[in-house]
This record gives structure tokens, C-alpha cells and sequence, in this order.
């Protein structure tokens, strides 16, 4: 009925194709072209039908749609779906396959990025070393430099303190010198005064006469002792040199 008709209902028979004869219905040679076509299976009892389509070329259409369908017979169903089970059990293997190499070239990433970690942390570590060394090689450099500029200024003041050696002894020779004409002039000199007050005079006049040479010792006492302190603390200066520059 109409109102239980539906894609979903089951059909009400089932008419195989395969071994089943489909064409136009013979009318004989003088009839007109008809557009009336049997379907007819010698194997099954009553299986004959006769169908009539608008015009000739619908029912050509018709015929061609029935001999395609007869090519998908229950044979070639199970052919085929021993291909498609044959292909997808490709595509599985094909699937793993692909997997596995997926895998396998995942995990050669993984060992290749390694490697690449480990050159660059060594490539790493020595620019950290060459920096060092550089900077020891700097370091060193500068010391050096320094302990010559050390070097250099400990030569030249051994040799400004030679050269103020040499011209202390000079010095000291000439001071010597005059010392000892200094010491030669204050004996004469109180050789002279002994000899020019001599006890002859007059009690007044050498009363008078005694207290002036008295002065006049005094003040050539007091020079001899500073030429004598002169003397004395150039020697002991002399001394401290000698003894710093050793």
C-alpha cells in the first residue's frame, strides 16, 4: 500500500542476472522498430517479463543498464570483495609499514638532533676554554709588562743611585779637603793668637788684651766644632747611602 511504501521496505522478489537474457521482444522482420524488451531466465520457472519504455532509445537505455548489471554478478561480488579485503590488508601492511618507518625515522631525529646537541655543547665548551686561555694569556701579558716596567725602573735607580753615589764621594773629598785646610788655618790661626798674646804686657793692658784673645778662642772653638759636626754628619749620611744601596 501507499502508506507502507518506503525505501526501507524489503522487495517483494529477487530476479537473478546472471544467466538471464534481456533484449527487444521479436516482432518479425516487417514489424516497426518497438520499444518493448523481455527479460526472460531459462533456469527459473515463470521468469519472463516483458517491459516498454517511451521510445527506442529509452529502451536501448534500459537494455545497456541490464547488461552492465549482469557483469556484477555474485561471482565477481565475491571477487571483489576479495580484492577490497586483499587491498586493505595491503593498506595495513602498507599502514604499519609506514608507521614503523615513521618511527624509525622519528627516532633517527631523535639521534641526529642528539649528536647535533652534543657538537654544539663541545663546540660550546671550547670557545669557553679559548676565551679563558685568552684571558690568562692577557692576564699573563700585562704581569708581564708590568714586572718589566719594574725591572726597567729598578735599573734606572740603581743606576741614578750610582750616579749620586759617585758624586757624594766627590763631594765628600772636597769636603774633606776643605776640612782639612779649615783645621790647618784654625791651628795657625791659634798659633798666631798664642804667639801675639804672650804674658809681657801690662797687668791692664792684658787683663784687657786676655778677655779679647778669650773671645777670640771661643769663637775659633765654636768653628772648629761646627766643621767637625759638618764632618761627622756627612760620614754618618754617607754611611746610611752606602748602606741602602747595598
Amino acid at each position: 500500500s501507499e502508506d507502507n511504501w518506503g525505501f526501507d521496505q524489503p522487495p517483494l522478489s529477487v530476479f537473478p542476472l546472471n544467466g538471464a537474457y534481456s533484449g527487444f521482444l521479436n516482432t518479425g522482420k516487417k514489424a516497426r522498430p518497438s520499444a518493448t524488451f523481455e527479460i526472460l531466465h531459462p533456469d527459473i520457472f515463470r521468469a519472463h517479463f516483458l517491459l516498454r519504455a517511451e521510445d527506442r532509445v529509452g529502451a536501448q537505455d534500459w537494455l545497456d543498464c541490464l547488461d552492465n548489471a549482469k557483469k556484477a554478478n555474485w561471482e565477481n561480488a565475491k571477487l571483489g570483495v576479495a580484492v577490497l579485503d586483499s587491498m586493505k590488508a595491503k593498506g595495513t601492511k602498507l599502514e604499519k609499514e609506514k608507521t614503523e618507518a615513521a618511527e624509525l625515522l622519528k627516532e633517527r631525529a631523535n639521534r641526529l638532533a642528539k649528536i647535533q646537541k652534543d657538537k654544539i655543547n663541545i663546540l660550546e665548551r671550547e670557545r669557553k676554554q679559548k676565551e679563558n686561555f685568552e684571558e690568562n694569556v692577557d692576564i699573563v701579558d700585562h704581569l708581564l709588562a708590568e714586572k718589566e716596567h719594574e725591572k726597567e725602573k729598578i735599573e734606572q735607580d740603581i743606576v741614578d743611585r750610582e750616579i749620586e753615589f759617585k758624586k757624594n764621594q766627590v763631594k765628600r773629598v772636597e769636603i774633606e779637603s776643605k776640612l782639612g785646610m779649615a783645621t790647618m788655618a784654625l791651628n795657625r790661626l791659634e798659633a798666631a793668637l798664642e804667639s801675639e798674646f804672650k804674658p809681657a804686657k801690662k797687668f791692664a793692658d792684658e787683663v784687657d788684651v786676655t778677655a779679647n784673645a778669650e773671645k777670640r778662642t771661643k769663637a775659633v772653638a765654636k768653628l772648629r766644632s761646627f766643621f767637625e759636626q759638618t764632618a761627622e754628619a756627612h760620614k754618618k749620611q754617607q754611611v746610611r747611602y752606602n748602606g741602602g744601596s747595598n
